[in-house]
């Protein structure tokens, strides 16, 4: 089986520092989920994500997003039309490149009282070529999904890491093609997984932020990941440098 894992991971991967998110074969959600779409408004519109590593350079903003809403309900074709279309560029565009824009389907779920999301890939417009998933024949589309905190002025995305998978999931439960593991679960399996380890730190290691234009999303992302993770010392120095350097901090 192969499955379509690089162009879908590719737009991600720096963001994450190198790391590979898992991809599953199967979809998170389910036929219910399809005929009663949860729709978030305070997810829509356009965000930035800062890659922290790069904070206070040119190259601060990573990617740039924008989260255009499904049909409302009540259309009749909400089961067919029922994800977020989302779309993503870099925030600062290669020259030789022109401007790349990725774009994903993407569907929120709901399991046990957590909002899960579950993103399959569209296409992407590389300067002038358009490629999507039927240029790949007789390849299986991937999803990507995660779990996604919603908070007044930016988003917090835990994607599940390639890593921790190869050591922690069964064994009939994922195969490794290269850096990223495939989940092959079923779909109840996956959600059951999901669940089981949503609140894993090391499991959804792979975190991601989108904040509102505006929003100074290096300090909003250092403050939540320091709320996960108190006694990181390399982060609490890392956020110590960040903090400094916008005067975030008790001037009397």
């Amino acid at each position: 089986m192969k499955v379509i894992s690089v162009i879908l991971i590719s737009a991600l991967a720096a963001v994450l520092c190198g790391c590979a998110p898992a991809v599953s074969v199967r979809p998170l959600y389910t036929d219910a989920d399809l005929k009663h779409p949860i729709v978030e408004p305070r997810i829509e519109g356009e965000w930035v994500s800062p890659d922290l590593d790069k904070v206070g350079t040119d190259d601060e903003i990573m990617f740039k997003w924008k989260i255009a809403p499904p049909e409302r309900p009540g259309e009749p074709t909400m089961a067919s039309n029922s994800a977020y279309h989302v779309e993503l560029r870099p925030g600062k565009p290669d020259p030789g490149k022109g401007d790349q824009v990725f774009s994903y389907d993407v569907r929120l779920v709901a399991i046990g009282g957590k909002l899960f999301f579950d993103a399959d890939f569209v296409g992407v417009v590389d300067g002038q070529a358009k490629i999507g998933p039927e240029d790949y024949p007789g390849l299986v589309g991937g999803h990507l999904i995660g779990r996604v905190w919603v908070h007044s002025d930016y988003l917090r995305v835990a994607l599940l890491d390639s890593e921790w998978m190869k050591d922690n999931s069964p064994d009939t439960f994922q195969e490794l093609k290269g850096d990223n593991a495939i989940i092959t679960a079923s779909t109840q399996e996956l959600r059951d997984f999901l669940l089981r380890n949503s609140d894993n730190q090391e499991a959804m290691g792979l975190n991601l932020y989108l904040c509102h234009l505006g929003t100074d999303c290096a300090v909003r992302a250092f403050d939540d990941l320091i709320s996960i993770h108190p006694r990181d010392d390399d982060l609490l120095k890392q956020a110590g440098h960040v903090f400094l350097g916008r005067g975030n901090y008790p001037k009397e």
